[in-house]
């Protein structure tokens, strides 16, 4: 049949909108799938399927998608890294996705499947729960469920370590991404675990590289005995924390016994010789603890019953020491003065190798001033408090004396010493206008940044 000159306009008029229609974006339209074969897919290509099926979350420089996080997310650290997370698609392609929380107010509506989200972590959503409850210990996913994609592992830790692949494999693979556009199908779905034994430690976090962030909360007080009411030294045997409290002109020195999972006096010592008592350690192996002394008395260490916290002996060592911690694993002392040196010791106390601090990191010179030091089997952590007590860091170096790095603690206090429990939980004491101790847990955590 012979076309009429209106059938023909009429014809090319309904291709034209037709085209049109397929190219506008939104959550239900986008582009052609990945080409798993490595061949790029161009983004003017359409074939009409949903989002869902094309893997469109980006399209045409437009999305429909936001990024939801947990409403009961408390880590100031955990919500930078979903910013941190955002502004990482931002720079890979032109757009920056809106933030919320999965707090759903009384009258706004119902969320629903076919809503477009990035699910970060533990929200409050069916599609996360089932992902949820397929992870392995130590395990993280991304995945996409219809219109929701979900990026999760087992703790806050292990969902950093998803947002990280997500980062590398998808914002960093030019078939995934780049600008104005951002694909992630069904057949994307990443899954891992990470190889460490139980929780990830930060000796864990720093032998694999990853930025390490810090953020504390106070857990107890030790407080002030009589004119005793400078905290200096800290340790634990695991079960109890043990402080060193002294009076302003180092005269009078006590040792304080706290049980650590509830913050309980359990005893506190006569007066003991103990000079500045600038630091203590615990060693299992002979059951004492281990007092530097610290000042000008650095090159005197004392030891103490942890149970009865009278003086067994002193022992005069041949290094000046204000800091002081033991390894019971590596069966080997680690002190340090004034922030300038790093010594290791045998359990003889004899040294087997020096470092000088000032020619490692540029903490000392940076105003920072050292005070105890804590320790696990890979590291030694010395906290540093800037000069006005604005902030701390803590420096890290291996047993080998190799420096590693530093971590920001923002706490406005002098920080006194640090202890390792023999589960990898870690603690700083910090001291503030005559109250004693205030002993805080620390936190480490992943940063994407």
């Amino acid at each position: 049949m012979k076309k009429t000159k209106k059938s023909k306009l009429f014809l090319r008029a309904s291709v034209t909108l037709l085209a049109v229609l397929m190219l506008l974006p939104s959550c239900t339209g986008g582009s052609g799938n990945v080409d798993d074969t490595g061949d790029e897919t161009a983004a003017e290509e359409n074939t009409g399927e949903s989002s869902a099926d094309s893997g469109n979350v980006i399209f045409d420089g437009k999305s429909e998608y936001r990024i939801v996080r947990s409403d009961n997310i408390r880590s100031s650290i955990v919500k930078d890294n979903v910013a941190k997370f955002n502004k990482a698609i931002k720079t890979a392609t032109g757009v920056l996705l809106s933030v919320t929380t999965d707090w759903v107010k009384p009258n706004d509506p119902p969320v629903t499947a076919e809503d477009c989200e990035i699910l970060i972590g533990d929200v409050e959503r069916s599609e996360t729960a089932a992902v949820k409850a397929e992870l392995p210990e130590n395990g993280y996913a991304v995945k996409r469920m219809g219109n929701k994609i979900i990026i999760l592992g087992a703790d806050e830790n292990l969902t950093a370590v998803a947002m990280l692949e997500f980062m590398e494999r998808i914002l960093g693979d030019k078939d995934h991404c780049g600008e104005g556009f951002l694909r992630f199908a069904d057949t994307d779905s990443i899954t891992g675990t990470v190889d460490c034994e139980g929780k990830m430690t930060l000796a864990y976090m720093l032998d694999k590289k990853y930025n390490v962030a810090a953020e504390s909360k106070q857990v107890f007080q030790c407080e002030p005995q009589g004119e005793c009411n400078i905290c200096q030294g800290a340790a634990t045997d695991g079960e109890h924390a043990f402080f060193v409290l002294r009076n302003s002109d180092d005269t009078k020195t006590v040792i304080c016994k706290y049980t650590l999972a509830d913050g309980k006096l359990v005893k506190v010592s006569g007066l003991l010789p103990l000079g500045h008592g600038s630091d203590m350690t615990y060693n299992p192996d002979k059951n004492f603890l281990v007092v530097a002394h610290g000042n000008d008395q650095g090159k005197i260490l004392t030891f103490v019953n942890p149970e009865t916290l009278e003086l067994i002996e002193n022992k005069n060592i041949s290094k000046g020491a204000g800091a002081i911690s033991y390894n019971p694993v590596l069966k080997k002392y680690a002190i340090g003065q004034a922030g300038k040196s790093l010594h290791i010791l045998n359990t003889s106390l004899s040294v087997m190798n020096s470092v000088d601090r000032t020619q490692k990191d540029n903490a000392i010179a940076d105003g920072y001033i050292t005070q105890g030091m804590g320790s696990d089997e890979k590291y030694i952590y010395f906290p540093m408090n800037l000069t006005g007590n604005k902030e701390n860091v803590i420096v890290v170096y291996d047993w080998n004396g190799k420096y590693i790095t530093r971590i920001k603690l923002e706490v406005a206090m002098e920080s006194e010493s640090m202890f390792v429990t023999p589960g990898e939980e870690y603690y700083v004491s910090f001291y503030k206008n005559k109250q004693g101790a205030l002993l805080h847990k620390v936190t480490f955590l992943i940063s994407i940044g």
